[in-house]
């Protein structure tokens, strides 16, 4: 079979658009179909085209039954942001130039610079091509109406009912790379009382914007999760970003009134000795030996602390030893 990479090719060479890879495996399975004498059977005619990604994921979640909340705007909507991949910074490379008078002149140049101020019309065209591609993954078409698909958030009845049941402690974050269309993965996870770990609820976001999270927290979680077990809510665990916690911390009194917002350990503590720019790879044995000595005393403070005096005094202590000689001798390079 032929990829789908020439196909799309041609057909814009020959005028007929820049398709989707979608609607290129659509044809190339009508394809399939008429070569083996069978007639063409998908839900659409060859007119409509192929279902988009967003359409497909919303087709899987009305037939499965899935409770799910979406948020539309119109096509050439701006909360929408595409950015197409950079390619790896490459390090500067030497350009010798030979000059009119016979000289060689020889110059150190950055390729991204180079390449960016020689760019030409071909590439800007095919840049503009590459986000009209990917915007039109996500349309959604329905009454007449051409639709952008921004956000869609799911649960499953286990899922409710697992959350209804556990909904003390929980914590939301964000995991790239999981999808074609490179949106954020957004995971809303719980603890049981045998301290396993059940997911209550996904969602695919535009981006990871404060608007986001807003809506995750303002219409998602209510209209899709039990009120009353959002009511139960005790702990909240976000990662250290502000524009994905503070959305939910403004809305406490009115949504979530026992729940206190805390940050994720390992943001608080692995990401904050790179801030300070302590790197293990740069300490030798005993320095790498005081650095694990310094994490499991930390992590101590989530684990084995049961009270606000116990942590006072281990945090006092832990001052104190930090500021011994010998221990910052070791933390540093």
């Amino acid at each position: 079979q032929i990829p789908s990479g020439p196909i799309k090719s041609v057909m814009y060479e020959r005028g007929n658009g820049d398709l989707t890879d979608g609607q290129i495996n659509y044809l190339k399975k009508l394809a399939s179909q008429i070569e083996k004498g069978k007639e063409p059977v998908d839900g659409r005619s060859e007119e409509e085209g192929a279902p988009t990604p967003a359409e497909r994921i919303l087709r899987f979640l009305e037939e499965n039954d899935i409770s799910h909340i979406a948020l539309y705007d119109e096509p050439e909507s701006e909360l929408l942001s595409i950015r197409k991949p950079r390619e790896k910074r490459k390090a500067p490379v030497k350009v010798v130039t030979r000059l009119p008078t016979g000289e060689f002149r020889s110059e150190t140049v950055d390729v991204d610079s180079f390449l960016d101020s020689n760019s030409t019309l071909k590439e800007v065209e095919s840049l503009h091509a590459y986000r009209e591609r990917e915007r039109s993954r996500l349309m959604v078409n329905g009454n007449g109406r051409q639709r952008l698909l921004l956000s869609v958030a799911w649960v499953t009845d286990s899922q409710r009912q697992m959350f209804a049941r556990f909904p003390e402690v929980v914590g939301g974050d964000v995991t790239m790379q999981t999808n074609r269309e490179a949106r954020p993965l957004w995971n809303l996870a719980g603890k049981t009382a045998s301290n396993q770990t059940f997911t209550a609820l996904n969602a695919f976001l535009p981006s990871q914007s404060r608007w986001s999270f807003d809506w995750i927290y303002r219409f998602a979680l209510p209209r899709l999760l039990p009120v009353e077990a959002l009511a139960r809510i005790q702990i909240f665990l976000t990662d250290g970003d502000d524009k994905e916690y503070e959305p939910f911390v403004q809305l406490l009194h009115n949504l979530y009134p026992q729940a206190r917002h805390g940050l994720c350990m390992f943001h608080r503590i692995e990401r904050g000795l790179l801030r300070k720019k302590i790197y293990e790879s740069r300490l030798d044995d005993e320095g790498k030996k005081t650095l694990k000595a310094l994490k499991q005393w930390m992590w101590s403070w989530s684990r084995d602390v049961e009270s606000d005096a116990e942590f006072a005094a281990s945090y006092h202590l832990f001052l104190h030893w930090l500021s011994l000689p010998h221990i910052v001798r070791a933390l540093t390079p």
